[in-house]
C-alpha cells in the first residue's frame, strides 16, 4: 500500500489496468471486484457499454473500461469492478486490479482524471444514460508510467 507521509492528506484508490493505461478509482464508490459474469449485450446501445450482467441478482450494466477512455486492450477483461453511481451500480470490465493504494491527494489530483479520456460523444451517451456515472469517472485518474513509478518508489521507501 502507498503511503502518504500524512495519512490525513491520503486517499485510498483501487488500481486498474486497462489495456495500456493505469486507472485509479476512489474507493468511496468502489463495491468489490469480481470474475467476469456472463454478459447479454442489449440493442443499440453506446460501443462502450458490453450490456448486462445478473450480479447479486440485480441486473447490473457492465462498461467496457478501454472503450470507454480509447485505450487499447491487451486481453479480454479479467475483472468486473462494480462501482456505485448514486443509487444504481454500475459494473467495469478491466484488465486486471492492481490493488488498492493509499495515495498522497497532492500527488494525486493533478494527473489526468478519467473523464477528460473519454470521448464527448460517450460523454454524451453517459448523460443519458446515467449522469451520475460521470461523477465517478471524474473522481477517478489516469495514471502514467512516470507518476505510477514515482508512487511505487515512494512505497519502497516507506
Amino acid at each position: 500500500m502507498t503511503m502518504s507521509s500524512d495519512v490525513s492528506n491520503a486517499s485510498g484508490f483501487l488500481i486498474c489496468r486497462c489495456g495500456s493505461q493505469l486507472c485509479a478509482f476512489s474507493l468511496e464508490h468502489v463495491i468489490e471486484s469480481m470474475r467476469p459474469l456472463p454478459v447479454s449485450a442489449i440493442p443499440d446501445m453506446p460501443p462502450f457499454l458490453l450490456g448486462v450482467a445478473i450480479i447479486r441478482g440485480a441486473l447490473t450494466p457492465v462498461v467496457q473500461l478501454s472503450q470507454l477512455i480509447g485505450a487499447k486492450a491487451s486481453m479480454l477483461s479479467t475483472r468486473f469492478v462494480t462501482m456505485a453511481t448514486g443509487t444504481r451500480i454500475t459494473a467495469f470490465a478491466v484488465d486486471s486490479v492492481i490493488g488498492v493504494h493509499l495515495l498522497d491527494l497532492a500527488l494525486v489530483l493533478p494527473i489526468t482524471i478519467l473523464s477528460t479520456q473519454v470521448e464527448s460523444s460517450n460523454i454524451a451517451a453517459i448523460t443519458l444514460l446515467d449522469s451520475e456515472l460521470l461523477l465517478v469517472l471524474q473522481n477517478s485518474r489516469i495514471i502514467n508510467d512516470e507518476v505510477w513509478n514515482a508512487l511505487t518508489c515512494q512505497d519502497q521507501q516507506v
